[in-house]
């Protein structure tokens, strides 16, 4: 079948679940359980896994947790959270973390941004481990940055909001380029790791405070970062969502050229009159 029917389907299906008390003849669909075990990749159990995980995005975990039978709880997907990096300490990212948490009391003092920039100034200008990159840009002070206002605002979707907005500054201070800008997805796509809803939210967050741009995001989806998730259908949303945004930006100056391009042809026309 089509990806895109089985995506279709699959949202269908979790919306008829979700609207009639998640009744359904599960008995029918215990052969999934064995062919998980032995092919995971199997059509069957992993279309069940991305219904259960469409599912989250109508209900919370605990509720799907307990209305289906036990026997398919290892189809059931990993709990929604948040992966900060810098919540423990490692050698790794002991700098980091430091650098971290002096923003955090920054941002909790209400300081300004050469202050809070000033508590990233242990970090280095380029790349985390020295490596180079295509174009400059504070790699490893751009992640401290969006990883903690992320935590900062991770409560709800409008505590995120008022946090880009307040903090928009600080982004755009180490987020120079379009290479940064897809790295500061792979930022939050980390941080969202299990929530894929809310990546989604964030993704229309960016674009709304102009953070980023519809091309950074094709950027993102179709680089080597993203590629072992390209057989998930939260991969589709993301990917059908920035073709509609895309469209949207470029369709403006499309138009615009098409203007210009009559302009053109009237100015020609009065001239062979």
């Amino acid at each position: 079948m089509n990806t895109v029917l089985v995506d279709r389907f699959g949202s269908w299906f979790a919306y008829f679940l979700s609207n009639f008390q998640y009744h359904w003849t599960w008995s029918e669909w215990e052969e999934c359980i064995k062919l998980n075990k032995t092919d995971p990749n199997h059509p069957r159990p992993k279309f069940l896994k991305e219904v259960f995980l469409k599912l989250l995005w109508l209900t919370f975990y605990e509720k799907l947790r307990d209305v289906i039978p036990d026997e398919f709880e290892t189809l059931l997907p990993v709990k929604p959270g948040y992966n900060h990096k810098f919540a423990e300490v490692t050698p790794d990212n002991q700098l980091q973390a430091k650098c971290a948490k002096a923003l955090v009391e920054s941002i909790k003092n209400k300081e300004g941004l050469e202050m809070m920039l000033g508590s990233l100034d242990p970090l280095p200008d380029g790349a985390m481990d020295g490596r180079e990159l295509d174009t400059v840009y504070p790699e490893a002070k751009l992640e401290v940055v969006i990883q903690t206002i992320l935590r900062v605002g991770c409560k709800s979707i409008s505590h995120i909001s008022v946090a880009l907005n307040r903090f928009r500054d600080l982004i755009m201070s180490v987020m120079p380029n379009q290479d940064a800008k897809v790295c500061c997805l792979k930022i939050t796509f980390s941080f969202f790791k299990n929530n894929h809803q809310l990546m989604c939210i964030m993704i229309e967050k960016f674009l709304n405070f102009q953070l980023i741009e519809p091309t950074c995001i094709v950027s993102w989806i179709f680089s080597p970062y993203m590629l072992p998730h390209f057989d998930r259908l939260y991969f589709m949303a993301d990917a059908r969502h920035d073709d509609i945004v895309l469209y949207k930006a470029l369709r403006p100056s499309e138009g615009g050229a098409r203007s210009e391009q009559d302009k053109v042809e009237r100015t020609r026309r009065k001239r062979r009159r």
